[in-house]
């Protein structure tokens, strides 16, 4: 009793990335009876993106004792239980390393597989990890089944915590969308042909009462493309406003809402490893594959896309970036970027500065000073010269003058970036030294 689980919802086809649902936490209660059975009863909540209100539901769990699988009975609402009759007790147990949220650990692990698909995972002491519910057929045959699962993201059981639960900001860290930054890509495609790629947020424009930023794409030899673009939480994605003005996601695509697919790691930026939080997603459809790789703080790293009919392919590796005043790469010098506009149309854009860290340098904590032209929730990320993020999470600041504490005494001596940003665009960025 007291124990509870919250886990990432998505529904995942062949052909698409995986699509954000929402959250379901499992909180246990009483002992109870059911037929003369012992069961926990569950109070189990769902956050849906689609809905306002959230649901609930009563439910009672218990463990068969022949094959360890969990049986679940709905008193009330739908449980959504896609671990209900997986075998555990019959499954081999591994120490291995398994992940909540984002956060490893290491302990004994049971799997189950059935015809070669992961159908759930357990490890002692903390529960179910995940599991996957029966497929639905989709629209298009071609798609295959689409297949609910619950990855988990956070857990407390019998007092001590794993995981935690994800900033509703978190997944902006990996498409970032502020005016001045910059990223060149290079394609290559099937047939030999090498192209250049130079993208800059040039400024924020208002359309019909909604705030975008304003993105130029430069290709040499080709005019400039100049297009809209805006964060929804909603869809976990950067849309892309259309001619028409309906917006849909652009490459980044809800893959960067699935928390469980964060890792940290290190991909390389022409010839140089770089480290940090990434995501890499894989899809195929009928025809086609395609894989993007995400770095947190940087944007899109690489995206690969191949079609066998007609047989094509290409590639888009980044050369180099600059974020929010962190550089990775390195900046060609032919490379003419399209000019960040002085002024804006529409309305003032967000006004949001950090002042000098005091004291700086530092050994311990360093005050920041912020102004804001409004109330408002912001991002806070620290990352090393190495653009490593070392601290990140959301503050809420007051029209004004706030002040923000940033704590150096876990880190390594030099020189740390600290940035600030909201999704109206506005960002600042202050430098401060750790002795």
């Amino acid at each position: 009793e007291g124990d509870e689980w919250t886990y990432e919802r998505t529904s995942t086809s062949r052909g698409t990335f995986a699509e954000f649902v929402g959250y379901r936490h499992v909180a246990a209660r009483a002992d109870t009876t059911i037929g003369g059975e012992p069961y926990r009863l569950l109070d189990v909540t769902f956050r849906d993106v689609a809905q306002t209100v959230d649901s609930t539901a009563r439910c009672a769990a218990r463990v068969d004792p022949a094959s360890g699988a969990p049986v679940w009975v709905a008193l009330s609402g739908t449980c959504e239980a896609y671990e209900n009759g997986i075998p555990f007790g019959t499954a081999p147990v591994a120490n291995s390393t398994f992940y909540v949220g984002e956060t490893p650990y290491t302990g004994r692990q049971r799997v189950v597989t059935q015809s070669d698909v992961e159908r759930g995972a357990a490890s002692e002491g903390v529960g179910l990890l995940r599991a996957a519910g029966p497929g639905v057929a989709g629209e298009f045959p071609w798609l295959g089944l689409t297949i609910p699962r619950q990855t988990l993201l956070r857990a407390r059981v019998s007092g001590v915590t794993y995981g935690e639960m994800p900033s509703p900001m978190a997944w902006r860290e990996f498409a970032p969308l502020a005016v001045g930054d910059r990223h060149l890509y290079r394609s290559e495609s099937r047939n030999g042909v090498t192209r250049y790629y130079l993208r800059a947020v040039v400024g924020t424009r208002e359309v019909q009462g909604v705030a975008y930023a304003v993105v130029t794409t430069r290709s040499p030899g080709v005019p400039d493309v100049e297009s809209y673009r805006r964060f929804r939480d909603d869809l976990g994605c950067v849309v892309l406003r259309q001619p028409d003005g309906s917006e849909s996601c652009t490459q980044a695509g809800t893959t960067i809402h699935v928390r469980s697919k964060i890792r940290a790691g290190t991909v390389v930026i022409e010839g140089e490893p770089f480290p940090g939080r990434i995501i890499s997603d894989y899809a195929t459809a009928e025809t086609s594959t395609q894989q993007i790789t995400f770095v947190a703080g940087i944007g899109i790293v690489s995206e690969t896309y191949s079609n066998t009919t007609p047989a094509n392919y290409s590639r888009y590796n980044l050369v180099y970036a600059s974020v929010g005043g962190v550089e990775v790469g390195t900046e060609p010098a032919w490379a003419q970027w399209p000019a960040v506009a002085a002024e804006e149309s529409g309305p003032v854009p967000a006004s949001l500065t950090l002042r000098a860290p005091v004291p700086n340098p530092t050994s311990a904590v360093a005050l920041l000073r912020v102004e804001s032209d409004a109330a408002r929730l912001v991002r806070l990320v620290v990352a090393d010269a190495l653009g490593r993020v070392v601290e990140r999470r959301d503050v809420l600041v007051l029209e004004g003058v706030s002040e923000i504490s940033v704590d150096l005494r876990r880190q390594a001596a030099g020189v740390y970036r600290v940035r600030l940003s909201d999704d109206r665009g506005a960002t600042s960025v202050v430098a401060v030294t750790r002795l």
